[in-house]
């Protein structure tokens, strides 16, 4: 009876040991910050704009990557911006919104972000093939 018991606690201090030297290993890696910008071009798309920024932010909150937003918004007069306003806000998300290309590439030139971002992806939210970029996992 007392062998199993010794073998029992034997493997938990091996198993803590094997724990502690994994993260131990792990974190003298140096990790790049996993950074992803996502860049939507939308132009009265407030019937896409929420399932796009909910896809956003699971992708973000199940892989554990920061998601950066820019929506660039191309004279829409439907509700887009408040809709994408109201996500931010209730998903605690980092949305910029910008009203012309020459804004958004004054930005990225001038402020160097895509040094920051691991990838910038553009998507338009009128072309169908943009939304094949969209993460759905």
């Amino acid at each position: 009876m007392l062998e199993g018991l010794f073998s029992i606690i034997s493997i938990y201090g091996i198993s803590i040991l094997a724990v502690h030297l994994i993260h131990g290993h792990l974190h003298r890696i140096p990790h790049k910050p996993q950074h992803e910008h996502y860049v939507l071009i939308s132009n009265h798309n407030q019937m896409q704009i929420e399932w796009v920024i909910r896809c956003l932010w699971l992708f973000s909150w199940l892989k554990g990557i920061h998601v950066q937003i820019t929506l660039l918004d191309q004279n829409s007069t439907d509700d887009t911006l408040p809709i994408a306003y109201k996500f931010a806000e209730r998903l605690d998300l980092d949305i910029r919104t910008m009203q012309s290309k020459q804004e958004l590439n004054a930005l990225v030139h001038t402020s160097g972000l895509s040094h920051l971002y691991h990838q910038v992806i553009t998507i338009e939210l009128n072309n169908q093939e943009d939304l094949k970029k969209i993460p759905l996992y």
